[in-house]
């Protein structure tokens, strides 16, 4: 009997420690733990994403809660009633065994999107599509857009952004508020702690931060429903593969998995990879022509450390043109939603109202932006750039950019639209130097 007291208490331990010491490290750094799962053992964890993610996460949850509910319900109030007692093992339950579940499967995703695109699988439904990258592919292929735009480019005074996607875009908004006041209510709370000389704060800074947790956490779901309802997502041993077929119709040359001559490419369409902690992975790239334009789409994913110290995943897709010969300014074009409250004053006003109220534009030199941004091309962008894209160009690159999920048909419109971007191109930024346009 003693043994099995013995026993419990080392189980207990372990399961205090995992609560208290290995799920905030999981947080921190994920991606480094994963690494602790023995190589021959993570062609089996690709094999099999679901279950051996869920399994070690249930059981490390279920370990670390059961552990610490008997000293949570040791210091406190031994007059509590059974119903506060009970609350109080179901907070401990929500918030040790939520988190120690959440970070555990956080990290085992992390480290199989790796695993599945570094080491993929040799299996007859995963053998990935093997196109060795050439850099003359770009001279001696030739495509054309797949599809034509809804609106006429030729329209001299835009409309507005479509109503399709109007609850996407209340939604960006919120998610951008919602962090804005959320960091400005943590420095209020600091700063009522430093006012009062008190390390507690009162009851009602509580209240409002439970009410931004919870509209968080709502805002949060509604954005993965409705991108779940719009088919914007991927595999997480195989991303990006639902492509394959608009890439290809398309006419371009499928690399999967593809490489850093990627980011060599088009610099200017991804994070560079200084900002990535850990490397930055490539699963997959197309590359052709499209209408004489030498045109590079993949999708970059990686692991970002936020100001708070914490990583957060990121697949940035993208769709860069090259265009030679030419000299564009520097600018950037984006939907109002998409751009944190206080930066939405840089914005530079255009002549047209409606494209102010709706987009977000900011380019170093002003006249570099009246050029490439004129009455045609706002019409185009106003009216058909993807929900969630940016457009960045500088130099001889042109890119539009996601950073959300993005769905075929949606990777299809950003082919469309960044070719007949382009296309708008003043002629005459062709004939200017270099230097007419620097910082």
């Amino acid at each position: 009997m003693g043994a099995l007291w013995v026993v419990a208490g080392v189980l207990m331990v372990i399961g205090v420690v995992v609560a208290l010491l290995i799920t905030p490290i999981l947080l921190v750094w994920p991606r480094a733990w994963s690494r602790l799962v023995p190589p021959r053992w993570r062609d089996r964890f690709v094999e099999h994403p679901g279950q051996l993610i869920t399994l070690p996460a249930a059981v490390l949850a279920v370990w670390s809660a059961a552990a610490m509910s008997p000293l949570i319900l040791a210091s406190g109030d031994p007059a509590r009633s059974a119903a506060q007692k009970a609350l109080a093992v179901a907070l401990v339950w929500i918030i040790f065994g939520g988190l120690t579940g959440a970070a555990v499967a956080r990290t085992l995703r992390i480290g199989i999107a790796e695993w599945a695109i570094s080491s993929p699988p040799r299996t007859a439904s995963s053998a990935p599509l093997t196109v060795p990258f050439s850099p003359t592919l770009h001279a001696n292929t030739r495509l054309t857009p797949t599809t034509q735009p809804t609106a006429p480019v030729g329209a001299h005074m835009p409309g507005q952004r479509p109503v399709r996607c109007r609850p996407d875009r209340v939604l960006r908004n919120a998610t951008r508020w919602l962090a804005t006041a959320g960091m400005g209510w943590y420095l209020l709370g600091r700063a009522v702690q430093i006012g009062g000389h008190d390390a507690s704060v009162p009851n009602w800074w509580w209240s409002v931060t439970v009410a931004l947790l919870i509209a968080g956490v709502a805002v949060w779901l509604a954005r993965r429903v409705r991108w779940r309802a719009d088919g914007r997502g991927h595999s997480l041993t195989s991303p990006g593969s639902g492509f394959d077929s608009v890439l290809r119709e398309a006419g371009l040359s499928v690399h999967r998995p593809a490489g850093s001559w990627v980011v060599n490419w088009a610099p200017l369409a991804f994070v560079a990879p200084s900002a990535i902690t850990g490397p930055a992975l490539w699963p997959w790239a197309g590359t052709g022509i499209v209408n004489g334009l030498p045109v590079l789409v993949a999708a970059q994913h990686g692991q970002f450390r936020n100001t708070t110290g914490l990583t957060g995943g990121r697949a940035r897709t993208a769709c860069a043109i090259r265009l030679n010969d030419t000299h564009l300014p520097q600018v950037v074009i984006a939907e109002r939603e998409s751009i944190p409250p206080q930066r939405r004053h840089e914005s530079l006003p255009l002549e047209s109202e409606s494209f102010n109220r709706s987009m977000w534009i900011y380019g170093p030199d002003a006249r570099g932006v009246y050029d490439v941004v004129h009455p045609r091309a706002m019409s185009h962008a106003l009216q058909e750039l993807p929900d969630g894209t940016s457009v960045i160009m500088q130099g001889q690159t042109l890119a539009v950019i996601s950073d959300e999920p993005v769905s075929p048909s949606q990777l299809r419109q950003m082919m469309t639209f960044a070719v007949q971007f382009a296309e708008l191109t003043p002629g005459y930024l062709r004939k200017k130097p270099t230097s007419t346009y620097t910082n």
